[in-house]
């Protein structure tokens, strides 16, 4: 059985399908998008935290997570249904030896428009009395951001590009290219061949296997990720706590509900996806985020509550790879977001229907095409922290 179409996506995450809508929004109703399980799929985006902020290393993010919030904010209106967008207000908390490097990077993201105040540990803690500053030297609060529901996202790009046109298909996954000469026109898959003029390929962590595929060098690395939930059993409210990455002690958390709370731990611990023997948290895990929030929330009676444990697609420099493939007509990549897909993700679906659709160059991307590995031209932050 084969299938023809103009333009195939792999991968149902929140890229493809934020693509997926644009690409129908913009005129192009042909579009078939695989997803070898079902939308929102396996990978990082149904194991996300779902943080919506602005607060970045450099600008190319920033900018991004700026455009994409305006629809985030305006999702009922423009895509229909809910993102689960909840505007809970986002602090970023440095040590004293990422001070000055928050200070400029907070001041670079103002002059772009991006509203962020620094804020003295003790007069933030009058905002969050319940949330330790041991250790923190400043806090960037972004009172407009907060956290959404990646999976509600997803679909609901989806559901809105099928209304205009988008065919989805679940359980397929895609096995191979056709190729003719140097061009890629369709794809092989588990349940037959679809014919295509694009490929895109949106696949996270799954991406390394299509690199090899078309022999060429991936700077994909796949790293472990994992969120816990516990539930606070006093009268601490945790709907009242504003949504966090914790830069001292390498954690980010937000609200999950009036007394639950969402936990996300660093965890460089060297599993690669490759490794399949390891897909829950265990016992290490868990009790790494205990400690870990404990330390940072007052007097909270926390017990566990379980988590989800999955994978991601990290790049060296933790930007994204998006753009066409030197040599190789008729693929295009999106993948790579290293930890910060969501949040960027409308953005992203919206320069890159109108880089293929109109064939010319987005200013915006043109920094994250795949050659900068090749050629050494990583995009290297001045100002960094240590766990962002």
């Amino acid at each position: 059985m084969e299938i023809n179409t103009e333009i195939v996506i792999i991968g149902g995450g929140i890229i493809g399908a934020s693509i997926a809508h644009y690409l129908t929004v913009f005129g192009q109703k042909d579009v078939v998008l695989c997803e070898q399980d079902r939308p929102p799929g396996i990978g990082a985006t149904k194991m996300s935290g779902g943080l919506i902020r602005m607060s970045h290393t450099h600008s190319i993010q920033a900018k991004l997570a700026w455009e994409s919030y305006e629809t985030f904010i305006n999702w009922e209106e423009t895509i229909g249904g809910s993102c689960g967008f909840n505007k809970t207000g986002f602090a970023l908390l440095v040590g004293e030896e990422r001070k000055n490097n928050l200070v400029e990077n907070t001041n670079e993201l103002n002059k772009i428009g991006i509203p962020i105040n620094l804020i003295r540990p003790q007069e933030f803690q009058k905002m969050q009395p319940n949330v330790s500053m041991e250790g923190v030297s400043i806090v960037a609060h972004e009172p407009l951001s907060g956290y959404g529901n990646p999976n509600l996202a997803t679909l609901g790009f989806i559901n809105k590009a099928k209304n205009n046109g988008l065919k989805v298909m679940e359980g397929t996954k895609v096995t191979g290219f056709k190729m003719k000469n140097s061009k890629v026109c369709g794809v092989t898959t588990n349940i037959g061949n679809i014919n295509a003029e694009k490929v895109i390929i949106c696949s996270g962590a799954w991406t390394a296997r299509f690199f090899d595929l078309i022999n060429v060098p991936s700077p994909i690395e796949w790293k472990n990720i994992g969120i816990n939930f516990f539930r606070c059993e006093n009268n601490l409210s945790t709907s009242s706590l504003m949504t966090y990455i914790d830069d001292v002690y390498g954690c980010y958390f937000r609200p999950l509900s009036s007394n639950e709370i969402l936990v996300g731990v660093s965890s460089n611990n060297g599993k690669q996806m490759y490794s399949t023997e390891k897909n829950m948290l265990d016992t290490d895990d868990v009790q790494l985020a205990y400690e870990t929030i404990n330390k940072r929330i007052l007097n909270n009676n926390f017990k566990p509550l379980g988590g989800r444990y999955g994978f991601d697609a990290y790049t060296p420099d933790k930007h994204p790879v998006i753009g066409d493939v030197k040599g190789i007509d008729g693929i295009y990549i999106a993948t790579g977001f290293s930890g910060g897909g969501f949040k960027i993700a409308p953005a992203i679906g919206k320069l890159v229907a109108k880089e293929i659709l109109e064939g010319n160059e987005e200013a915006c991307l043109s920094k994250l095409r795949l050659h900068r590995f090749e050629e050494g031209n990583l995009i290297v932050p001045q100002k960094t922290y240590t766990y962002m």
